[in-house]
């Protein structure tokens, strides 16, 4: 993406960082949802004349959106979010050897950012192979509330993280998902 057209001139992103969390192989699942599986129905090499699978998996497998209604009473089921809602610029941040993504781990993206845009997290959860070696690790980089905080006051339109939560393990109050879906 070219920022010149927003004006910040300069600043060119072209290249694709990969922090996505896969299904299938290799990819954790969260204790206690039914596992990814993939059931092949009909198969070209069989002999059928397509190839035909059944999934079955919870939503918080792979990379995933987390609507409003997964913590807020009467927040927006995913199907009722506009496609294009998801569609932006992003900031992809190098969290490395962080414990917890904290606000001070992107401070300096603001001169790059815009209200609006897109601010994904890359830590050690993808960086060391964790989220792609099929186990379920509780020691996983998450977002602190700080973070979550700073976000919505930046007015960021999306926040991600290369993990299947963004809560950390333990938390069940869950105070990053309702500080970032109570603010859309």
């Amino acid at each position: 993406m070219d920022r010149d057209a927003h004006g910040a001139p300069g600043l060119t992103f072209s290249r694709v960082i990969d922090i996505s969390t896969p299904l299938g192989d290799g990819a954790p699942d969260y204790p206690g949802d039914p596992p990814f599986q993939r059931r092949e129905l009909a198969s070209l090499a069989a002999g059928a004349p397509f190839t035909l699978s059944a999934l079955s998996m919870s939503a918080h497998s792979g990379t995933h959106l987390d609507a409003p209604a997964h913590f807020l009473e009467r927040g927006e089921t995913i199907d009722a979010v506009p496609p294009e809602r998801f569609i932006s610029p992003a900031i992809v941040v190098d969290a490395a050897g962080e414990d917890v993504v904290t606000a001070s781990v992107f401070r300096d993206v603001q001169n790059a950012f815009r209200p609006g845009d897109a601010v994904l997290f890359r830590t050690d959860n993808s960086l060391t192979g964790r989220g792609r070696n099929g186990v379920f690790e509780e020691d996983y980089v998450a977002l602190s509330q700080g973070a979550a905080k700073r976000l919505v006051d930046m007015g960021a339109g999306l926040a991600g993280l290369d993990a299947l939560t963004v809560d950390a393990w333990g938390d069940e109050a869950c105070p990053v998902h309702h500080i970032l879906l109570g603010a859309g």
